[in-house]
C-alpha cells in the first residue's frame, strides 16, 4: 500500500508530461522544458510540477491563436511570472486559487482573479495597452492580442511592486522553504514511482495471463 502514492504520482507525471509535448511537439517541448528547469533550479520549485500548468498556458495560448512557438514563448513568460507572484503573495502555485490558476483565468479575460493582488488588467487598462503593442482596440483585438496585452500588464504590475526576483531572494525562508520541501519530497515520491512502475507491470502482466 506503501508504493500506491510514489506510483500515482509517477503515472500522473507521465500523464502530464505526455499532454506537455502533445501541446509543444518534441523540440519546441524541449526548450521549454529546459526554461522550466532553469526557473526551478533559480527558486528551488519543483520541475516535475511545472509540466501540467505549461501544458495549460501553452494549450490555452494556442487555442487563442498562436503557433506553436509563440504558445512556447507566452508559457515561458508566463510560468516564470506566476512563480514571483506565489513568492511575493505567499500563494500556492498549484492549488486551485494558487497563482497558475489565478494567471489561467486572468489571461483568459477574468480580470477579478488579480484585483485583490494590485494587478489591474481590466479593459480600462488593456485597451490602451493593445492600442500601443498592435494599434487596434479591444473590439477590433483577437483573442490571442489581448492575451498578450494581459501579460504585459501583469509583469509591469509585479516589476512596479518589486515581486520580481522575489522567488529567487527568499528562496530560502520559512515559507518558501516549506513550499519548495513539498515539491522536492514530490520529487522524490515521483522518483521512487518511475522505478517501482515497470515491475508493476509486469505483476499486471501475470495476473492477466493467470
Amino acid at each position: 500500500a506503501s508504493f500506491v502514492g510514489p506510483i500515482r504520482r509517477a503515472m500522473a507525471l507521465t500523464e502530464q508530461q505526455n499532454k506537455f509535448f502533445q501541446v509543444f511537439g518534441t523540440k519546441i517541448g524541449k526548450e521549454v522544458e529546459q526554461r522550466l528547469y532553469g526557473i526551478a533550479d533559480a527558486t528551488g520549485r519543483s520541475a516535475s510540477a511545472m509540466y501540467k500548468w505549461a501544458a495549460s498556458y501553452g494549450a490555452m495560448f494556442k487555442g487563442q491563436g498562436a503557433t506553436t512557438k509563440d504558445a512556447a514563448k507566452l508559457t515561458k513568460i508566463a510560468s516564470y511570472l506566476s512563480v514571483q507572484f506565489s513568492s511575493f503573495n505567499d500563494i500556492m502555485d498549484e492549488t486551485r486559487e494558487g497563482s497558475n490558476q489565478r494567471f489561467i483565468s486572468a489571461l483568459s479575460g477574468s480580470a477579478e482573479v488579480l484585483d485583490q493582488f494590485g494587478v489591474a488588467i481590466k479593459e480600462s487598462a488593456v485597451g490602451p495597452q493593445l492600442k500601443e503593442m498592435f494599434n487596434v482596440g479591444i473590439r477590433g483585438a483577437t483573442d490571442y492580442q489581448k492575451a498578450m496585452a494581459r501579460l504585459v500588464l501583469i509583469g509591469e504590475a509585479l516589476e512596479q511592486q518589486g515581486a520580481m526576483g522575489d522567488a529567487e531572494r527568499t528562496m530560502y525562508t520559512l515559507s518558501n522553504g516549506m513550499r519548495n520541501l513539498g515539491g522536492k519530497i514530490n520529487e522524490f515520491m515521483v522518483a521512487v514511482g518511475q522505478h517501482l512502475v515497470p515491475y508493476m507491470a509486469v505483476f499486471a502482466q501475470i495476473f492477466i495471463w493467470l
